[in-house]
């Protein structure tokens, strides 16, 4: 869920990331500006937690890229991670249960799962998970898309991903980004 605001969305009508952050330069510019995508060799810190019962599927995040939008009037920008997700273990699929999205230089964060997707999302045992990747995954995904917004064109970011496997046992995969410098 994406919202103006993202202080947890209690009360606030939930949007794209898309319009929540509209270009302010000129009456004329479009609705929205991509001000950056990140470039596609970034800086990732990467962990994977197992919790009991038994094996778990182990999940990679591939081709991360962050959409930056912004800013809007309040200087504010929103981030949109575009990334894919792969099964390597090769025993077991998951589900993903969560998917927060942390901003540690403002403290915000934001969250979103299947109440807002409707459908379960699932990795098969050596497949793939594009969802999170395509413009198509982003039109169905709209404001259920994960993302957070922030004060920084350069953001570091958190994304943590929570998932069960389809043995019961849970999981987590949590990547940092960190813009790299020069850039």
């Amino acid at each position: 869920m994406f919202c103006v605001g993202l202080l947890g969305c209690s009360g606030q009508t939930p949007v794209s990331p898309a319009s929540a952050f509209r270009s302010t330069e000129s009456s004329s510019a479009p609705a929205t500006s991509v001000v950056s995508t990140l470039p596609t060799k970034p800086e990732l810190v990467t962990s994977t937690t197992i919790t009991p019962p038994g094996p778990t599927a182990k999940l990679q995040m591939e081709s991360l890229s962050i959409k930056v939008y912004g800013p809007n009037a309040q200087g504010r920008y929103g981030y949109v991670p575009r990334f894919m997700l792969r099964e390597v273990g090769g025993q077991l699929g998951a589900t993903i249960e969560y998917i927060n999205i942390f901003d540690p230089q403002t403290n915000s964060w934001n969250a979103t799962g299947p109440t807002c997707w409707g459908t379960p999302l699932h990795v098969a045992a050596n497949g793939v998970l594009d969802t999170f990747f395509t413009d198509q995954g982003a039109d169905w995904l709209s404001y259920c898309a994960p993302g957070t917004e922030g004060t920084s064109p350069k953001p570091t970011l958190r994304i943590v991903i929570t998932f069960a496997s389809d043995n019961g046992a849970s999981g987590t995969l949590d990547v940092s980004y960190v813009w790299p410098s020069g850039s």
